[in-house]
């Protein structure tokens, strides 16, 4: 209850009890006497709020919370200092070869390289965030796990465009399937035919494959895409840490 309340209160039951006293016959004296007892055990001690009761609990929560808030940001911005020390961009990843032109965002995983050739466009596409967790079954006779980083080739030409699927270990650059399809790709529910097993095919077609996929410098891109990825996820893990840093501080 406010003070303004338990005050009107007060008055009220003050002009109550004159009127009463002077029914009854008893004295302004008495009345008042009774009010003041009145008023000391209920309008102050019990319906006025007690703030120095419940302020406290609610300021060390608040603060507590501050700190916590503090330490963790800390902490990123600690991670965030380590990982700049150690990371050196790599100077040959500002150029890809083949003449192809480099789009990547800051804080996007999905990245493209293109270039038009004759009467081609050729697209090169990966992501950063969907490439498989290394095969501990194809470990070395040292107990290496290569890393295979995987992206897609789409030569496109009028409505239609052929997509290869590539892989590469840093070293170099395997083709694992092949299809025909049209510009806007096939849905995710599609049943249309989206061609053989590629590596079962006539081995004639697999080395004209192979001479056209080399001609458009794709064999070169495979091991370049394979240091870009590594850089890139290093790039987005640094943003990430500052991203959460500035959300704490903030």
């Amino acid at each position: 209850m406010s003070r303004a309340k338990a005050f009107q209160m007060a008055q009220t039951a003050v002009n109550f009890g004159f009127r009463t006293c002077a029914a009854r016959g008893n004295t302004a004296t008495q009345v008042v006497s009774g009010l003041r007892f009145l008023s000391s055990r209920s309008l102050v001690g019990n319906n006025l709020p007690h703030h120095n009761k419940t302020a406290a609990p609610f300021f060390r929560s608040f603060a507590a919370s501050a700190t916590t808030d503090k330490e963790f940001a800390n902490i990123l911005r600690d991670e965030l200092s380590h990982e700049k020390s150690d990371f050196v961009p790599s100077q040959e990843l500002m150029s890809p070869p083949g003449g192809y032109v480099l789009d990547e965002k800051p804080g996007d995983g999905k990245v493209t390289l293109s270039k038009n050739h004759g009467s081609e466009e050729i697209v090169v596409s990966f992501e950063v965030n969907n490439q498989p967790d290394p095969d501990e079954s194809t470990a070395n006779e040292e107990g290496d796990v290569p890393v295979i980083r995987h992206f897609i080739v789409s030569v496109i030409k009028g409505e239609n465009m052929i997509t290869f699927e590539c892989s590469s270990d840093g070293e170099g650059t395997n083709v694992e399937h092949m299809t025909f399809e049209p510009k806007e790709g096939f849905g995710t529910e599609s049943t249309m035919y989206t061609g053989p097993v590629f590596y079962e095919l006539d081995e004639r077609v697999l080395d004209e494959c192979n001479k056209y996929l080399a001609e458009r410098y794709i064999f070169d891109l495979g091991p370049y895409i394979h240091k870009f990825i590594d850089e890139k996820e290093q790039k987005l893990y640094m943003e990430w840490l500052d991203n959460c840093a500035k959300f704490l501080e903030a």
